[in-house]
C-alpha cells in the first residue's frame, strides 16, 4: 500500500469510536461523582470496588485520574474516638506524683488495671509496676 503501518491503524479524531469514548468517559465521570457524593470518604479504589459492584468497570488507575481532575479528594475520617468519661459525679483524686523526680530505684510505684470485658460483665487484670526512675533513663 505504501503506508506506514500506524497511518493505517490510526482512527481519525473526529471518528464515531472517538466520540463513543468521550460519551463513556463522560457517564463514567458522571458515575464517580454520584458514588463520591454518596460515600465522601470513599477513595479511587473504594470508588472504583464501588462501581464494579453497580456494575460498571472501571480501571483504578483511570478512577484516580478522574478523581485527581475533578478534584474529588476523599474527606478524612477522624478516627479517634475519646473514651475517657471526665464528666462524672466520682471523686477525682490529685496527682500525688506531680512534681516528684525519683532519683533511684523503688521510690515510685504506678499501677495499670486493665477491665476486661465477661458475658457476664468486666473482670479487672490489675498489677503494680515501678515507675522509670531518672537514674535509669
Amino acid at each position: 500500500m505504501g503506508i506506514s503501518r500506524s497511518t493505517y491503524y490510526a482512527i481519525p479524531p473526529n471518528n464515531s469510536a472517538s466520540a463513543h469514548k468521550r460519551e463513556s468517559e463522560a457517564a463514567l465521570r458522571s458515575a464517580i461523582e454520584n458514588v463520591v457524593a454518596e460515600w465522601s470518604a470513599y477513595g479511587c479504589r473504594r470508588v472504583t470496588h464501588e462501581l464494579r459492584r453497580r456494575g460498571i468497570i472501571a480501571n483504578h488507575k483511570r478512577v484516580a485520574r478522574i478523581m485527581r481532575e475533578e478534584a474529588l479528594t476523599p474527606r478524612r475520617v477522624r478516627r479517634f474516638l475519646a473514651t475517657t468519661d471526665s464528666d462524672h459525679a466520682e471523686p477525682i483524686y490529685e496527682n500525688l506524683a506531680a512534681g516528684f523526680r525519683p532519683c533511684g530505684p523503688n521510690q515510685l510505684w504506678v499501677a495499670d488495671v486493665s477491665y476486661i470485658r465477661l458475658r457476664s460483665g468486666f473482670v479487672s487484670s490489675g498489677r503494680p509496676k515501678r515507675a522509670p526512675s531518672s537514674a535509669t533513663r
